[in-house]
């Protein structure tokens, strides 16, 4: 009997063009769909709860699939964790309504962004987090989260090749957490459009390094304008963490 499955997916995504299954690209879907035909003998298309630009991480992406499985599930995890290649590990698996959408059904996502204020550059670091050595008031960047907080029309933080008609997005809370020169962003939000996460995270610091104040953030909240939010951070230090249902 075909049932529905949900899984808790973490990768490495340094060495992948995103989620999203590309041609002649290795992208973290398409790596899970080959295993899964692998062990069990069919196509089967898995559905994740959102995309990941390439170069991102997760620790807690959810993705759901159907199948006619034919070996018992409490070992299918350890059958695909042998099989995926070492920058993809399976979480947890579990059997879950049949209606269940991975992407349709999420209500909050919390993605982190990772990085590092120190002079010198970590070579180690490179692909984890981003290299920002700046002086940053941390202060003002809380005080400029406060402001994006809440419901509003993002359409000045989509990337500017992206075309979407309905922009407005709650974003449910902001963290900012800093220790000896390290700084991670903590976001959860109802729904992210392409890029938004980075694109807040560059403009927050463009805030902490004082090249803008936060009347001027404020116009860029309220302009609703792709060209006016010009600093998107890098791909490497973003973690989808968890989604919510």
């Amino acid at each position: 009997m075909i049932k529905n499955y949900k899984a808790i997916v973490e990768y490495d995504g340094a060495s992948f063009y995103g989620w999203q299954r590309l041609t002649n690209k290795r992208t973290v879907q398409q790596e899970i769909e080959k295993i899964l035909k692998k062990i069990l003998y069919k196509k089967i298309k898995i559905n994740g709860s959102g995309r990941t630009d390439a170069l991102a991480h997760s620790t807690g992406q959810v993705i759901n699939f159907k199948v006619d499985l034919k070996i018992p599930l409490i070992k299918l995890r350890d059958i695909l964790n042998e099989n995926l290649p070492v920058d993809i590990y399976i979480r947890k698996i579990e059997c879950v309504d049949f209606d269940f959408h991975a992407r349709y059904h999420a209500k909050y996502k919390k993605y982190r962004y990772k990085i590092y204020t120190h002079k010198d550059k970590k070579v180690m670091l490179n692909k984890y987090y981003y290299h920002f050595p700046y002086v940053l008031d941390v202060e003002k960047m809380r005080r400029a989260s406060e402001r994006i907080t809440g419901i509003h029309d993002f359409r000045s933080f989509i990337a500017k090749s992206a075309h979407i008609e309905n922009s407005i997005r709650e974003i449910k809370s902001i963290e900012i957490i800093e220790e000896d020169g390290f700084i991670d962003f903590i976001i959860i939000g109802n729904g992210f459009l392409y890029k938004m996460v980075r694109t807040i995270v560059g403009n927050l610091l463009t805030v902490g390094r004082g090249k803008i104040d936060l009347d001027a953030f404020d116009k860029i909240i309220d302009a609703g304008d792709i060209r006016k939010a010009k600093d998107t951070a890098p791909a490497n230090g973003l973690y989808l963490e968890e989604v919510f249902y």
